[in-house]
C-alpha cells in the first residue's frame, strides 16, 4: 500500500474511531428521540467511514477482516436506534 492509501486508512479510521465513540458517549445519555436521532448520524458517519477504508483495504490486497466487523456493528447500531426510535 502507498503512502496516499496508507494515510486515507488512517483518516477514515480516525473518522470512524470517532464516530462510534460518539455514539457510545450518547447511548450512556439517554435515549430521548432527539438523542436518537443523532445516534443514528453517528452510527452511520462510522459504518460510511469504514466502508470507504473497506474499499481501500481491498484494492490494496490488505487484510479487511476487522473493517467488515466494525460495519457490521455499525449497522446492527443503526437498526437497533431505529426500532427505538420507531
Amino acid at each position: 500500500m502507498d503512502e496516499k492509501k496508507r494515510s486515507f486508512c488512517i483518516i477514515c479510521s480516525i473518522v470512524g474511531s470517532v464516530a462510534l465513540l460518539g455514539f457510545c458517549i450518547l447511548t450512556i445519555a439517554g435515549s430521548t428521540p432527539y438523542l436518537l436521532v443523532i445516534r443514528l448520524i453517528f452510527a452511520g458517519i462510522a459504518a460510511i467511514a469504514y466502508t470507504i477504508k473497506l474499499g481501500v483495504e481491498i484494492s490494496s490486497e490488505e487484510s479487511w477482516g476487522i473493517s467488515v466487523f466494525l460495519i457490521a456493528i455499525c449497522l446492527f447500531d443503526i437498526v437497533l436506534t431505529a426500532i427505538q426510535l420507531g
